[in-house]
């Protein structure tokens, strides 16, 4: 999957990802604030917009909620070069009910679901 952009998923032949909760390792030396463990850092850090990773998959993750990269409204799930984020607020409480969803990826076949409110 070379130089692979999501935004055109046609023609792939299989998924190849890596799905993590937080921030990736990789990332730990550019973004080291004094955390006592990896573990602090993965769960805390938020993934920046202009994260490229260099591996041959799909990063999917979520802990960053998309309204950090976009502005769409209702929140939908973002795609950027070779990752993909499903964070979309779900568990934003308050004010911001209508704009926030449960999103969810079918990995087979890339297609999108959304929450209902």
């Amino acid at each position: 999957m070379e130089n692979h952009n999501l935004n055109d998923t046609k023609g792939m032949p299989f998924f190849r990802g890596e799905v993590i909760f937080g921030n990736p390792v990789d990332l730990y030396p550019r973004f080291d604030r004094g955390f006592r463990e990896l573990t602090d850092y993965v769960a805390w850090v938020r993934i920046p917009r202009d994260y490229e990773h260099e591996g041959d998959y799909i990063l999917i993750h979520g802990h960053t909620p998309t309204f950090h990269y976009q502005t769409n409204s209702p929140s939908e799930i973002w795609k950027g070069y070779k990752r993909i984020n499903i964070d979309c607020g779900a568990g934003y409480d308050g004010d911001f009910n209508e704009e926030y969803r449960l999103a969810c990826l079918r990995l087979d076949d890339l297609k999108v679901f959304y929450s209902t409110p």
